[in-house]
């Protein structure tokens, strides 16, 4: 199982962060729930990066 993240057009980085973590949890929870193995996740940099506004 590969589950791929990624996040754009949040107000905040707080927003960004709260999607992520609430997204992979639930689908990697159920995953592991299912027996998949490996389970593999890969981030996007927008997780990792400060929201810069102009």
């Amino acid at each position: 199982m590969v589950l791929v993240t990624g996040a754009t057009g949040f107000s905040s980085e707080a927003d960004i962060e709260a999607s992520n973590f609430a997204g992979a949890l639930n689908v990697l929870g159920a995953a592991a729930d299912a027996g998949c193995a490996p389970i593999v996740h890969v981030s996007s940099t927008a997780a990792l990066l400060r929201v810069i506004r102009s």
